[in-house]
C-alpha cells in the first residue's frame, strides 16, 4: 500500500527535505508487516491473542525483522482474520495488551527509540468504538480516522486530540465490499465529495497520513490522481477550481484540442455515477410517470454516450486506447446499464397495461444487455492486444443483495399476444388519479399562467387493427394538439395547453376527453390558474402544480456572520451543485445570521412541507449533531437537526441514495410571495436541493427538476 504525504513530515519522510517518498504499510487488518495470508499460509494455529499469544507475537517480530530496513508506516492493533471483527469476548484491556506487546517487539527489531518508528493504529469499523469506550495509544502513534466506506468521515479529531505528537490521518475508500451493496467496477467518486470531505480532514487536523483503499487502480485512475494532488497541495483546488484541475488532466493526457470537451465527459460521468452507484440501480430507480425522471435520466446519459463517442472518432490514432479506458468505455457502459434498466422498467409498465411496444422494449433490453459484454470484451481482448484481460469482469448487473452477483444477470421482461382486434389504450406521466367523492377521477393538474407548461397524453393501440379516436375539450381555453386521428402501430401523442386569452377567470377548470370507436373514454382534469404576477414583473421561484423545486445555490439573497458564511460547492451532488458552511471548524450556533434566503411565490396558504436534500455527512464531531434552522419571512426559527433519525436503516438508505432527505412541516399564512431562509447552525451540513410541496410529492429517485424562475 502506498502512502500519500502531506508537507515534508520527518516523521513520515527519510528526511525533512523529502518531497516525495513511498513508504510501505499494511492495512488496518494486517499488523506489524505481515500480509494475512502468510498467516493463514503457515501452520500457526488459530489467530486468537487470548490464546495464541507466543505464536502470534513471534510471527509479528519475524515481520518487522523482515522489513527493518524499509520505510514504512506500521500498523498496531489486531481484528479478527478475513477484516472482521474480533471475538465478543476481545476486550479494552486486551487490545491495550497487544499494542504494548507490538510496541515493544518494536524496540526490540527497529528502534528502541520509538518517536523514530512511525505507528498508526486504524480505527476501522468496531475499532473506533473501542477507543470511544476508552481504550488509547500512546501519543506517538497515529490515529487514522476512517470514512462509513462510502466516503463520509465518521470522526475528526477534537481540540485536545489535535494536541497528539502522532497526530491524526484518515483512510477512506473509492471502492468496498459490503453492506449495503459492494460497489468495486468503475469510479462512482466525484472530486467535488472527495475536495468536500478531506477539506474537512484537513481542517480539523487530520493531515499526518491519508490512505485510500482503491479496489482495483485501472478504473480508478482519475480520482486517485486528485487525492493525491489535494493531499499535496490543499490550497490550489479549491472548490472553485475543480473544473481547472480536470481541463489540466484532460489537457495533459490527450492534447488541449479536446480537452475542454474531455473534461466536461469526465465531471458529468463521474457524477451521473455518484448520484447512485450502478451496482444499486434496477428497474424502479427512476419513476417512469414522475415529473418525467426517466426520460430525463436517459437523455443526460444518451446525450453524454453521444458526445464521447463522436469525439472518440476524431481522436489520433496514438490516443484511442487510453481514450476508451478512461473515458469512452465508462461512459458508454453506463449509459448502457441505465438505458437497460430503463426500458426494463418500461417493457414491465407497458405489459401490464396490454402495450405491444412492451415487445420492441423486451428485445432492446435483451440487445443492450448484450452489448454491456461486448464493450467488457473490447476492453479485455481488443483494446490494445488484450492487454488489460480481465480488467473488466467485475459483474455488475442483477444484485440481489449485498455482494456481487456470481454472473451479470439480464433484468427479467416480458412479452405479451397482440390481438387482432385493435382496442385504444392511453398512458400518461402528468396524470395522476385524485378522489372526486367515491371514485377518483384523472387529473393533468394546475397550468399556471406564469410558467405555463403543457401537458401530454400518449395513445397507443393494443391491437393489431388501427383504431379511430377523437380528443374533446370542454371549452375553448383548453388547447390540444390533437383533435382525431387514427392510432396504429406506433404511438401518438396529444400536447395539452392553455390558450390564455381564452380563460375567463382568474381560475377555470374544464376537461380533456378522449373517445374511440370501441367505446373506450378517458376523461382528464385540468385547471387553469391566471396568477396576479406576470412573467414581465415576477421574481424568485414561482410555484408550480403544487410545489416550488429549488436548488439550494440559486439564492435571492445571503447573509453573513463576520467569517461565517454560506458558499457554494460547483458540480456537487446530484442535480446541479451544493452550498455548505464556512468555515468549516465554525463553532455551531443556533443563532447565527449566516442564510440563505429563497424568494417563493405560491398559490395557496396552509400547511406545506418542505423536503430538505442533504449531502450525507456524518456527526464527525463527537457529541455534536448536524443541524440548521427554516423560518418563513419573519416568523420564528426551526431548528431541524438532520440525524436526528440515524440508525442502520437509515444510514443504509442515506448512502444507497447518496443523499439524505428531510421534511419539514412550514405553514404560509396567505398566497403569494414569501421568504423562505435557511440558517446555519453546524458546520459540515451540505445542502443540495429544497422542495417546498402544498401535499405530498410525487414518489421519485431525484424530485421534481427546479421550477420556472426569475432573479430576485
Amino acid at each position: 500500500m502506498r502512502w500519500p504525504l502531506r508537507g515534508s513530515c520527518p516523521q513520515f519522510c527519510s528526511s525533512a527535505s523529502s518531497a516525495y517518498a513511498i513508504v510501505m504499510g499494511t492495512s488496518h487488518e494486517e499488523p506489524m508487516m505481515r500480509a494475512e495470508k502468510e498467516w493463514t499460509g503457515g501452520h500457526h494455529g488459530k489467530w486468537d491473542y487470548s490464546t495464541n499469544q507466543a505464536e502470534i507475537d513471534q510471527f509479528w517480530r519475524e515481520g518487522m525483522e523482515r522489513d527493518r530496513n524499509y520505510e514504512e508506516v506500521v500498523t498496531l492493533g489486531m481484528r479478527g482474520q478475513a477484516d472482521t471483527p474480533m471475538s465478543d469476548t476481545a476486550n479494552t484491556e486486551l487490545l491495550e495488551g497487544i499494542v504494548r506487546n507490538q510496541r515493544e517487539i518494536l524496540k526490540q527489531t527497529v528502534n528502541p527509540d520509538l518517536s523514530k518508528v512511525p505507528q498508526v493504529w486504524a480505527l476501522y469499523k468496531e475499532v473506533q468504538g473501542y477507543y470511544e469506550k476508552g481504550m488509547r495509544v500512546p501519543d506517538d502513534v497515529t490515529l487514522l480516522w476512517s470514512d462509513d466506506n462510502w466516503g463520509d468521515l465518521r470522526r475528526l479529531p477534537t481540540t485536545d486530540e489535535r494536541k497528539r505528537s502522532g497526530g491524526a490521518g484518515i483512510y477512506y475508500h473509492f471502492d468496498y465490499v459490503g453492506g449495503p451493496r459492494s460497489y468495486k467496477w468503475l469510479n462512482t467518486i466525484p472530486i467535488a465529495k472527495i475536495r468536500e470531505q478531506m477539506h474537512l480532514a484537513l481542517e480539523y487536523g487530520a493531515d499526518r497520513l491519508w490512505v485510500v483503499n482503491v479496489g482495483d487502480g485501472k478504473p480508478m485512475e482519475f480520482p486517485i490522481e486528485f487525492f493525491l494532488s489535494y493531499a499535496r497541495t490543499p490550497q490550489r483546488w479549491d472548490e472553485d477550481h475543480l473544473d481547472e484541475f480536470t481541463k489540466l488532466w484532460a489537457t495533459r493526457e490527450f492534447g488541449p484540442d479536446h480537452a475542454d470537451e474531455i473534461a466536461s465527459a469526465m465531471e458529468d460521468y463521474t457524477r451521473y455515477n455518484g448520484r447512485r452507484k450502478p451496482e444499486l440501480i434496477d428497474s424502479s430507480t427512476f419513476s417512469l410517470t414522475n415529473y418525467h425522471e426517466a426520460d430525463r435520466v436517459e437523455a443526460e446519459w444518451h446525450m453524454l454516450a453521444e458526445r464521447v463517442d463522436k469525439l472518440a472518432a476524431e481522436m489520433p490514432e496514438d490516443q484511442r486506447a487510453s481514450y476508451f479506458e478512461l473515458i469512452q468505455y465508462p461512459v458508454d457502459a453506463c449509459a448502457n446499464l441505465n438505458e437497460m434498466y430503463i426500458a426494463a422498467a418500461r417493457n414491465a409498465a407497458d405489459a401490464r397495461i396490454g402495450n405491444p411496444k412492451a415487445n420492441v422494449e423486451a428485445d432492446e433490453v435483451r440487445t443492450l444487455f448484450a452489448r454491456d459484454a461486448e464493450l467488457s470484451d473490447e476492453y479485455n481482448h481488443k483494446l490494445m492486444n488484450g492487454k488489460w484481460d480481465h480488467m473488466m469482469d467485475q459483474t455488475h448487473i442483477g444484485y440481489t443483495f449485498w455482494n456481487e452477483p456470481p454472473a451479470n444477470a439480464m433484468p427479467p421482461v416480458s412479452w405479451i399476444q397482440v390481438p387482432e382486434a385493435g382496442a385504444l389504450g392511453i398512458s400518461s406521466g402528468d396524470a395522476t388519479p385524485e378522489r372526486s367523492g367515491q371514485r377518483f377521477a384523472w387529473t393533468l393538474g394546475t397550468i399556471d399562467s406564469v410558467s405555463r407548461e403543457t401537458r401530454t397524453l400518449t395513445l397507443f393501440n393494443r391491437g393489431r387493427t388501427p383504431v379511430p379516436y377523437t380528443a374533446e375539450t370542454s371549452a375553448p381555453w383548453i388547447v390540444a394538439s390533437e383533435s382525431q386521428g387514427t392510432v396504429g402501430a406506433d404511438e401518438q401523442k396529444i400536447v395539452i395547453h392553455v390558450d390564455w386569452s381564452k380563460v375567463p377567470s382568474d381560475s377555470a377548470e374544464g376537461n380533456v376527453t378522449v373517445r374511440s370507436s370501441d367505446a373506450l373514454h378517458m376523461t382528464y382534469q385540468v385547471r387553469a390558474l391566471r396568477l396576479p404576477i406576470t412573467r414581465a414583473n415576477a421574481t424568485g421561484f414561482i410555484e408550480s402544480n403544487g410545489y416550488v423545486a429549488i436548488e439550494a445555490a440559486d439564492t435571492s439573497r445571503r447573509t453573513a456572520d463576520g467569517e461565517i458564511h454560506w458558499d457554494e460547492l460547483p458540480g456537487y451532488g446530484e442535480t446541479h451543485s451544493a452550498v455548505t458552511v464556512f468555515p468549516v471548524t465554525a463553532e455551531s450556533n443556533t443563532n447565527s445570521h449566516a442564510s440563505l434566503a429563497y424568494t417563493i411565490y405560491l398559490y395557496d396558504a396552509g400547511d406545506f412541507q418542505m423536503q430538505a436534500t442533504l449531502a450525507p455527512t456524518l456527526n464527525f464531531v463527537p457529541g455534536r449533531g448536524l443541524r440548521f434552522a427554516v423560518s418563513v419571512d419573519d416568523g420564528p426559527r426551526t431548528l431541524v437537526d438532520a440525524l436526528e433519525h440515524n440508525a442502520q436503516q437509515d444510514w443504509e438508505q442515506a448512502v444507497s441514495n447518496g443523499v439524505r432527505r428531510i421534511s419539514i412541516p412550514l405553514t404560509f399564512a396567505k398566497p403569494g410571495y414569501h421568504t423562505l431562509r435557511i440558517w446555519a447552525v453546524d458546520p459540515g451540513l451540505v445542502l443540495e436541493r429544497i422542495v417546498v410541496s402544498h401535499g405530498p410529492l410525487r414518489p421519485s429517485y431525484l424530485g421534481p427538476p427546479e421550477s420556472f424562475h426569475f432573479p430576485g
